[in-house]
């Protein structure tokens, strides 16, 4: 009787994807131990940590932002003590600001900042979203350690951070400092947007509405895509009281920029001010999930509770 020859076995883990394998003949295991060799090594690839970035990064190009985010967290979990980081942070916000959640962005950039605590990108990103939700105090902070930094490396002045800072200091009634910043700005780039648009509110407020109305409308005519100038026009309309019309440019500003709590705010007092309750209830849960703090508007939120009743 012939002797069967006697088969050796490849033992495969049964938590391996090839668990399905089993009986495999000892003069083949060492191809198969190469093949399993090489798609182990092309699976550690694609989860090492700059594929993951990379991978990202192309995903957030074609506006998968969703699975971008995952890939982002998870190279974050593969490398938590990686100082490069700080960008994949920065780019976190970047997703999280356009998915409306204000907050998580704004946790993800001072986690930048305490890697690089003086990185103007990552300053700046903070600082424009800071501005966006209408923390002005907070956005100025931010400007001017950009300015100063600029100062200290006697770099040229930025007229864009000039601009901005000018702004800020409007919103907030610091007519003196806002006219100094917006100068500057006017002074590099004459068609500055934003240092056009906090001049436009310096004159509304020093008492020159004629002045403010034709430059707002020309801000409106030359950037229509841009969300502010149909704000600040609301914010004008709702003082005269044509709440209609503050409405429609307000709507027009919230679709431009959506994920704005500042724009959902002023449009959910309109509303209040107009007696329809319903709207401005839904309008204010919007801009306390956007970042609004509940405290500041939930007076407002049980009065339309009451009034809806």
């Amino acid at each position: 009787m012939t002797k069967l020859k006697r088969t050796k076995l490849l033992r495969i883990n049964p938590k391996c994807p090839w668990n399905s394998l089993q009986r495999i003949p000892w003069n083949r295991h060492k191809v198969l131990l190469l093949t399993l060799l090489t798609i182990s090594l092309q699976c550690y690839a694609q989860d090492s940590y700059m594929n993951l970035v990379e991978r990202a990064v192309t995903a957030t190009q074609h506006d998968s932002i969703l699975f971008a985010e995952e890939l982002y967290q998870k190279a974050l979990r593969q490398d938590p003590s990686n100082p490069k980081n700080a960008l994949i942070y920065t780019n976190l916000g970047k997703i999280q600001e356009r998915l409306g959640r204000n907050q998580e962005a704004l946790a993800n950039y001072d986690k930048a900042l305490e890697i690089f605590p003086s990185t103007t990108i990552f300053l700046r990103s903070r600082a424009d979203l800071y501005l966006r939700i209408g923390m002005y105090q907070s956005a100025i902070s931010d400007y001017e350690k950009i300015i100063y930094k600029q100062e200290l490396n006697r770099s040229k002045s930025d007229s864009a951070i000039n601009a901005l800072l000018g702004y800020a200091y409007t919103r907030l009634m610091k007519y003196d400092k806002a006219k100094k910043y917006i100068k500057k700005a006017l002074a590099v780039e004459s068609d500055n947007y934003m240092a056009l648009l906090g001049n436009t509110i310096i004159l509304q407020q020093t008492g020159k509405p004629q002045e403010a109305n034709t430059q707002l409308e020309s801000l409106i005519s030359q950037y229509p895509d841009k969300a502010e100038p149909y704000a600040l026009r609301a914010e004008n309309e709702q003082k005269q009281q044509f709440y209609e019309l503050a409405l429609m440019d307000i709507s027009k500003a919230i679709h431009l920029d959506p994920s704005n709590s500042h724009y959902l705010l002023t449009r959910a007092d309109i509303h209040y001010q107009s007696k329809q309750y319903k709207s401005a209830l839904a309008d204010y849960l919007e801009a306390v999930r956007l970042g609004i703090p509940r405290t500041a508007v939930n007076d407002k939120i049980q009065k339309c509770r009451k009034n809806i009743q």
